[in-house]
């Protein structure tokens, strides 16, 4: 196998690793078999809602980040009704943030549910053994 060379002579490290990289994804797909017959389905609604799940999540946290903001460089000091404003707006950021972000692994889940399916090594069951099935005292 030819490994690539930097002009000094020696091994190019990112070449490397791109190398170990490629034999390594090489190897671990050998462990993947896809279903023969199997009809992917196609793309739906999920990759439109991962688009704009960006925009989505700034123009809802617009709001939220302005009231921050004005309170923040508005005052020079900032009594409690203030501070208690600023922490329920860092709370509606963060769920925001969280809500935005179930909707991305929702969307991650069904793209991975809707690509090709894939077998594992076939697993033989052990032989039937009707005495295990029967209760006791009977």
């Amino acid at each position: 196998m030819h490994q690539p060379t930097n002009a000094s002579g020696g091994n190019s490290g990112k070449a490397c690793i791109e190398l170990i990289v490629e034999n390594a994804i090489i190897q671990s797909m050998r462990y993947f078999n896809k279903l023969p017959g199997f009809i992917k389905t196609p793309s739906g609604i999920e990759w439109i809602l991962l688009r704009k799940l960006p925009l989505i999540f700034a123009a809802c946290a617009a709001a939220p980040v302005t009231a921050i903001l004005l309170l923040y460089f508005g005052n020079q000091t900032l009594d409690p009704e203030q501070l208690k404003t600023i922490y329920l707006c860092l709370g509606i950021l963060f769920s925001i943030f969280f809500f935005v972000g179930a909707a991305a692994i929702g969307c991650i889940v069904v793209m991975i549910m809707k690509g090709p399916a894939y077998v594992a090594d076939p697993y033989e069951l052990p032989k039937e053994n009707k005495k295990l099935e029967q209760y006791p005292n009977r």
